[in-house]
């Protein structure tokens, strides 16, 4: 559970870093600038959503699917309109 959290807060960390004043490459470079930060932002979001339902199964049973499943939804919402 710790290093779902870890991963998760490295991430969003990174998504505010511009807000804090760290001066990064604007979003159409990342993928120049940051070869890496897709495939390690997709391994920490499954790792993430594993986690979260390993966490969740035990109290929810079937119904940890749709939970995580609307979480992930408003995460994907939460990063679309933030940029």
């Amino acid at each position: 559970m710790l290093l779902g959290a870890v991963l998760s807060g490295g991430i969003v960390l990174a998504y505010f870093l511009p807000l804090l004043g760290v001066k990064t490459a604007p979003p159409d470079e990342w993928e120049v600038a940051y070869p890496r930060l897709f495939p390690s932002a997709a391994v920490a979001m499954l790792t993430g959503l594993f986690l979260a339902a390993a966490a969740l199964w035990p109290v929810y049973g079937l119904w940890t699917l749709l939970i995580v499943f609307q979480l992930g939804m408003a995460a994907f919402m939460f990063i679309t309109f933030t940029f």
